[in-house]
């Protein structure tokens, strides 16, 4: 294991050396070349992203196997009607995208102020609603992840500006990808090159990091341990899990994954508050 690692690392290196080197040789052939094989229209709008890309795609692929690998152990041991659940789950998820959109199922989902994205935005400020209460009860770690999903909740609706109808600050006209009130537009180019990641970390904190040394403070906080329970017996990381395959960038199902976050708050919230409520009877 250790070997195939370093092995990884050392093509990852050689790679972006070589890619690199054909850059400074003839920057301008390689930007032709990769709008020629990769844009549609034949232009790259941002090259100097493009050549990151290319530059580090090896390691990003090689980190997202590493993660994955951290949690195999888990993967195969959840028993398969779980699996069959969650699948008969995520298929009528996508069905009723499909239905609602009127799009093939993998080119993704999407809409302004679509139903789906206000029932995320619903699902999300209960979500924050439950984490407080359960955070009333003693459980202080619900009071970072109501914070979390409150700000989840905000950027989705570019903190009311489509609902009070502000304008922009100058700074977002300028710099946001859809010139509106938020923060993650800021990042569009390389945002979906992070959800992966992040989901698969949120899947690895209810999972294989409760091992590490190095996070037991963490661990230690009020209310992590009920967490670490609920998600234990509802298989709840299999929904950050799945979240981050529907994320990586060849599927580009940002849209949904963004649902899935709002649903996995809300069913920690509540579930967390149930046996909150039940442990103090």
């Amino acid at each position: 294991m250790q070997y195939n690692f370093i092995l990884s690392l050392a093509l990852c290196f050689i790679w972006a050396v070589c890619i690199i080197v054909t850059i400074f040789i003839n920057y301008e052939a390689f930007v032709g070349y990769l709008a020629d094989k990769f844009s549609s229209n034949g232009i790259i709008e941002r090259p100097k992203i493009a050549l990151l890309k290319v530059i580090f795609a090896p390691a990003y692929c090689t980190l997202i196997l590493i993660l994955f690998n951290a949690l195999w152990r888990k993967i195969y041991k959840v028993p398969l009607r779980i699996y069959l659940l969650f699948s008969i789950y995520l298929i009528a998820h996508l069905v009723l995208c499909h239905h609602l959109y009127h799009q093939p199922l993998l080119e993704g989902v999407s809409g302004e102020d679509s139903i789906l994205e206000w029932m995320t935005v619903l699902l999300s400020l209960l979500a924050v609603l439950g984490f407080l209460i359960s955070g009333a009860k003693n459980a202080r770690i619900s009071f970072l992840f109501a914070l979390v999903w409150l700000c989840f909740a905000a950027e989705e609706i570019s903190w009311g500006q489509r609902i009070l109808s502000f304008e922009s600050p100058e700074v977002f006209e300028k710099l946001n990808d859809q010139k509106e009130t938020n923060i993650h537009n800021f990042i569009n180019p390389i945002l979906r090159y992070l959800y992966p990641l992040f989901f698969i970390l949120v899947a690895l904190f209810l999972t294989s990091l409760r091992n590490s040394r190095f996070l037991d403070k963490m661990y230690s906080i009020s209310g992590v341990r009920e967490v670490l329970e609920i998600n234990d017996r509802y298989f709840i990381w299999l929904l950050p899990l799945s979240s981050s395959i529907l994320s990586l960038p060849f599927f580009n199902m940002l849209e949904l994954t963004e649902q899935q976050f709002g649903l996995l708050g809300f069913l920690l919230s509540y579930l967390l508050l149930w046996k909150l409520i039940h442990s103090n009877k």
